[in-house]
């Protein structure tokens, strides 16, 4: 099966997924982006990464001082990994009650073995290695 990435088009309330025969990606910051996924909506796979709060806050901190754009996001380390809490067992019970595959990965893998964990997931998604 060949996977074809494309870009340009928004998932939210006001820009749906696009019906497709393939298989979509989808990056998501969801359930605090975006509204609920419909029903309608097949998620037949879920692929997340994980990275330490602690990593992650930093990134995000540096993103802020970088762009300007806090957007009124959580700034207290406190409030931070309580959110980023959240979204990872949303992710675990939505896959877990919907029976939907799910890989975790975590992100200081990619970071080391990029070619390993990239192919795992091509291999999960079921696309070509």
């Amino acid at each position: 099966k060949r996977l074809e990435l494309r870009s340009g088009f928004r998932a939210d309330s006001k820009h749906p997924i696009p019906e497709a025969q393939e298989p979509v990606l989808v990056k998501t910051h969801y359930p605090y982006h975006h509204p609920p996924l419909a029903e309608s909506q097949c998620i037949s796979a879920i692929v997340t990464t994980i990275r330490h709060p602690i990593d992650e806050y930093l990134s995000f901190q540096n993103f802020i001082a970088k762009t300007g754009k806090s957007r009124g996001l959580l700034k207290s380390l406190t409030d931070f990994t309580d959110r980023w809490a959240k979204h990872h067992i949303f992710w675990r019970a939505y896959a877990r009650l919907s029976k939907v595959p799910m890989l975790a990965y975590r992100f200081e893998d990619l970071c080391q073995h990029p070619k390993k964990v990239v192919e795992e997931i091509l291999k999960f998604i079921g696309a070509e290695v």
